[in-house]
Formats: structure tokens, C-alpha cells, sequence
């Protein structure tokens, strides 16, 4: 798969928008916007999740925003090409749900967590 990225305005990330950022050891990761928060200085912080992940990343920061894909063009075994436009109603709108679905996944992953550390504190035993 090629992907197209393109700096843009933090402004302009919305929800559901998948974006190149730097990690904190520096490397670039693609992950999708499922939180937007803007700070007191006018800037922005964006709350990250990857798709298969079940937790979500440390805050972004405008700043270490890469760009965002805009373009994604799939290439098939047979040479046949397929170009997926990230800013159509269609894909903005499956994109959208993406990231709600994944706050819900990450919540109750969390919940679930919190649950099994506390039963085995009760019980003093591990809770598979």
C-alpha cells in the first residue's frame, strides 16, 4: 500500500483522521485521532489509538504531527490498483466510527483491567 500524507493544520484534524506523528523514541507511527483537545496556548493535544491496539497512545502534540493521510492506493496481486479517498463523506464517516468504536474497545479493556487487578487483590490470586 502507498499513502499519501499531507501537512495540514492541526485545526483541521478531525476525529477519526489518520495521521504520521513522532513517536516518543522519535519514530514515526500511523495511528487514528479519536481524541481532540485544545490547550490554553491555542495549540492542540490528540489522543492517538492504533486500530488492532487495545490501549490507547500517550498524548500528541501539534507539534510532532507529521501529516495526515489523505490518499491511501492498495495494489492487488493481479497489478490491479485501488485508490481509497480518505477525505470522502464515505471514508471520513467510517473513519469516524473507527475511532468511536475504539474509544469503546479501550474503555473496556481499561475497566476490565481494573477488575482482574481487583479481584486478585481480594483474592490473592491471578484472574485470567
Amino acid at each position: 500500500e502507498t499513502l499519501n500524507i499531507r501537512k495540514v493544520s492541526a485545526s483541521s484534524l478531525r476525529l477519526g483522521d489518520l495521521i504520521f506523528f513522532r513517536g516518543r523514541e522519535g519514530f514515526p507511527v500511523l495511528h487514528r485521532i479519536v481524541r481532540k483537545k485544545r490547550t490554553c496556548q491555542n495549540s492542540y493535544i490528540f489522543q492517538t489509538k492504533g486500530d488492532a491496539l487495545r490501549g490507547m497512545d500517550s498524548p500528541v502534540c501539534a507539534d510532532d504531527i507529521i501529516g495526515k493521510v489523505c490518499t491511501v492506493e492498495k495494489i492487488y496481486a493481479d497489478g490491479n490498483k485501488r485508490y481509497i479517498d480518505m477525505e470522502s463523506v464515505k471514508w471520513k464517516s467510517i473513519s469516524f466510527m473507527l475511532a468511536v468504536f475504539g474509544i469503546g474497545k479501550a474503555a473496556i479493556f481499561s475497566a476490565s483491567y481494573r477488575f482482574r487487578c481487583a479481584i486478585r487483590h481480594i483474592t490473592g490470586k491471578a484472574v485470567s
